[in-house]
């Protein structure tokens, strides 16, 4: 079954990098478009099948590698001539941000295309030391070393170097980065947050309640597609949590919220403009609400039946982005035809990449090391605890990485 999934997840890699790289193929006259595409795959088989446990000074490769990739973001987004771009998710954001710092209304603020930022108030707080550094595209470098690290200290440095290289290997992530999008970056922010709790808290994700509440308010505040990893990974340990910590929680989510929310509405002229103009016309522009509403219900229904991070989570999100636009793509064509629907960018086709961040890690075969990993933190951690408490909750947990794991321990 696993196996079966992994090859799906493969299949939907090559075919939404295959896209990019069709439609853009065709804006060049150089190298033949069918050429790339015969290539392309055997590339990524290459990765995807090479053991990169046998380099030797792997931890000094991968971080020299993390280093020289920052550098080559950092020179390309700095050398984008930003204004020539058709793509305005860079300037929305730049726009948006703009207003809301001279206390203007954010979403009626025009970027060099005439378009509107559809980010919440949590992306554009998450923008704004970009911003002050002059461009806001540093978020993309950002956020793409922050993963780095968190894959580091999360899986064997090995499947840590392939999920980079097949990150790398995707068009679809360097036109993230050439067109300045923060969509995917936003994935990124999310899963390194994700990490850090399964890496430092593991057995205890509320155990600093109101931070906890703090960091999810700004990020739930960013896109409201996010709610499903995160509701996924939270919301069935926040259903089990004494009255108290949910208290502590709720009470630390809803002031950062509020506070957030009112620092936008209140520039608001009037209810006709808030009504006409807001971040949730722009980010169900592409999909049908119904479709958007019900794939931000499931995750708490699903949340219950994650079992594993390393395994659940990852499908469930990855089935639950995918399917909301895979089905706008389907409409879109069956509507407009293939050619109108990809190559004349009817469909925005990074929606259909967004979530790569998430569908990396089982392709990288990361969900191995951290049950691995897991298994090894949860000996160290009964070894080092006396209490019959403690003893009791960690055996359970070792017990239950045990029983979804089958392969050896190799690291440390």
């Amino acid at each position: 079954m696993r196996l079966a999934v992994n090859s799906l997840l493969t299949v939907y890699y090559l075919f939404v990098n295959l896209l990019f790289i069709y439609k853009y193929g065709l804006r060049q006259d150089f190298i033949p478009v069918a050429a790339i595409l015969a290539a392309y795959v055997p590339c990524v088989c290459a990765v995807l099948f090479f053991k990169f446990n046998k380099i030797k000074r792997l931890k000094e490769i991968y971080f020299a590698f993390i280093f020289l990739t920052a550098l080559l973001l950092l020179f390309i987004i700095c050398r984008v001539d930003k204004y020539a771009l058709i793509v305005d998710r860079w300037s929305a954001m730049e726009a948006g941000i703009r207003a809301w710092i001279n206390g203007e209304y954010p979403y009626t603020a025009t970027d060099h295309l005439n378009g509107r930022t559809s980010n919440f108030p949590g992306l554009l707080l998450i923008g704004l030391p970009f911003y002050l550094l002059g461009n806001v595209g540093l978020l993309q470098v950002f956020s793409f070393v922050a993963l780095a690290f968190c894959l580091y200290v999360f899986l064997d440095t090995d499947k840590a170097l392939k999920y980079i290289l097949l990150l790398l290997f995707s068009p679809a992530f360097w036109w993230e980065i050439v067109a300045l999008s923060d969509l995917m970056s936003n994935f990124m922010l999310v899963l390194a947050f994700i990490i850090l709790i399964e890496v430092y808290l593991p057995s205890n994700k509320f155990k600093y309640p109101i931070a906890l509440g703090v960091a999810l308010a700004v990020l739930l505040l960013t896109r409201g597609i996010v709610f499903i990893p995160i509701a996924l990974y939270f919301a069935k340990d926040f259903y089990r949590l004494p009255w108290a910590d949910k208290t502590k929680t709720v009470v630390a989510f809803m002031v950062v919220a509020l506070l957030l929310i009112i620092s936008v509405l209140r520039n608001c002229p009037d209810w006709e403009t808030m009504k006409h103009y807001n971040p949730f016309l722009l980010q169900t522009s592409q999909i049908p609400s119904f479709v958007y509403a019900t794939s931000l219900f499931l995750p708490l229904l699903l949340t219950f039946r994650i079992k594993t991070v390393c395994f659940d989570l990852f499908y469930y999100t990855v089935a639950l982005v995918a399917i909301p636009v895979l089905y706008a793509l389907t409409s879109k064509m069956i509507a407009f035809g293939f050619h109108e629907t990809i190559v004349d960018s009817i469909m925005d086709l990074s929606y259909l990449s967004m979530f790569f961040p998430f569908l990396l890690m089982p392709l990288s075969g990361g969900m191995e090391c951290h049950l691995a990993n897991n298994q090894k933190r949860c000996i160290y951690e009964n070894s080092a605890t006396n209490t019959e408490h403690h003893h009791t909750t960690l055996s359970a947990v070792c017990a239950d990485a045990a029983r979804h794991n089958v392969f050896a321990i190799t690291r440390y």
